[in-house]
């Protein structure tokens, strides 16, 4: 059966790896008190005192701005450069490093300033030391801290720890049923033993917890060198893997040098899925690497037309804003959908009605016939 990967031509650059999170700086500065700038309106006044009022504003300015000010702008700003392609550039690194030296000159040694160098950080060895800080005023059940706990962890090569923190975070809300219920669709897709690749830490830590017998490469993490190293000879040996430069070089590797299972989650960043298109076959919220061509019919019909994947889809609450998620459950659909005789009238007309089913769910509407 000759694959195509439909996701490409039904949601170009659908990115949803930040779902519950805010992804503009507007939504997230409407509930910040912002300070009020001092303006001239005297259009005639000589450059040099003009300059001086404006030193006095911003001299001001800095003074109220408070910690949460800071926390406020540095997530904004993050969320607004992942929003797109889910990972940051270099210049984008230097500018957020230039809002964390700016906010210490007004909130050294707050909990907000150590948060934020722990995020800057969280991939470098330093990265425990931002966290000590951190812990010592905001407290070990802090709900920001516990995913970082969690990340330093996994560095660490500690899963209990890992784990711990994980379930602490989702005790306190923090991972949603709409996060939970995919990632066990993902682990039930995986199975033992593969590998899967995530976008970002909310597609990751549901899969920490859910998929227990998968590997899980974050491409959050790639700037960590030695845990990538180690993590993926530890689930395939015959890799040997030496270095790792960037994302599409992780994709060759897995698609040329491994005979196990590798898996990608379809909220991957778009360039990736696109330029992997035609070694992927999406089945639910994943995507099977394909090393040849293969008939996977039956693992959609299994999947799809099971007891559970009906009941888990209506158990993800319309409230949930994990729920637009659910839109990645539809590449898998349409191609089950599309596959001639292999499926009969009867399996045919029900994945029609799951297609209507995952669109409202999602908001997403497609034409697919």
């Amino acid at each position: 059966m000759k694959i195509r990967f439909i996701y490409i031509l039904l949601f170009p650059g659908l990115l949803i790896a930040q779902a519950g999170q805010p992804t503009s700086k507007k939504s997230v500065q409407k509930s910040v008190i912002q300070p009020q700038r001092l303006e001239s309106t005297a259009k005639s006044r000589e450059p040099a005192m003009m300059q001086a009022e404006s030193d006095e504003a911003n001299s001001l300015e800095k003074t109220v701005k408070q910690p949460e000010y800071w926390l406020n702008e540095y997530t904004s700003q993050r969320n607004d450069f992942t929003a797109s392609e889910g990972h940051l550039t270099q210049a984008e690194e230097m500018q957020l490093s230039a809002l964390v030296n700016e906010a210490e000159q007004t909130i050294a040694a707050s909990f907000e300033l150590n948060y934020m160098k722990l995020r800057q950080n969280r991939n470098k060895s330093v990265a425990g030391e931002f966290l000590r800080e951190a812990v010592k005023k905001g407290g070990l059940t802090h709900p920001l801290l516990l995913p970082e706990m969690a990340w330093i962890a996994e560095r660490n090569n500690d899963m209990m720890a890992r784990n711990r923190a994980l379930e602490a975070y989702q005790a306190a809300g923090q991972i949603s049923q709409g996060q939970t219920i995919i990632a066990k669709m993902s682990a039930t897709i995986a199975g033992t033993d593969a590998l899967i690749i995530t976008n970002g830490e909310f597609d990751t830590y549901p899969l920490w917890l859910s998929a227990p017998n998968a590997r899980v490469i974050s491409l959050a993490m790639l700037e960590d060198k030695v845990w990538l190293r180690r993590s993926l000879n530890a689930w395939d040996p015959s890799l040997k893997v030496n270095s790792i430069n960037d994302a599409n070089d992780l994709m060759r590797l897995l698609s040329n040098k491994t005979s196990k299972p590798v898996y990608v989650s379809l909220s991957l960043r778009p360039d990736l899925l696109n330029a992997f298109s035609q070694s992927l076959f999406p089945i639910g919220p994943l995507a099977l690497l394909q090393k040849n061509e293969s008939d996977l019919t039956a693992q959609l019909k299994a999947f799809y037309l099971g007891n559970s994947f009906e009941k888990d889809l209506l158990n993800i609450p319309s409230t949930d804003s994990y729920a637009r998620v659910a839109a990645n459950l539809l590449p898998g659909l349409v191609t089950l959908y599309r596959s001639g005789d292999r499926i009969s009238p009867e399996e045919r007309k029900k994945v029609k009605a799951l297609i209507a089913l995952v669109s409202s769910k999602s908001g997403k509407k497609i034409t697919y016939e």
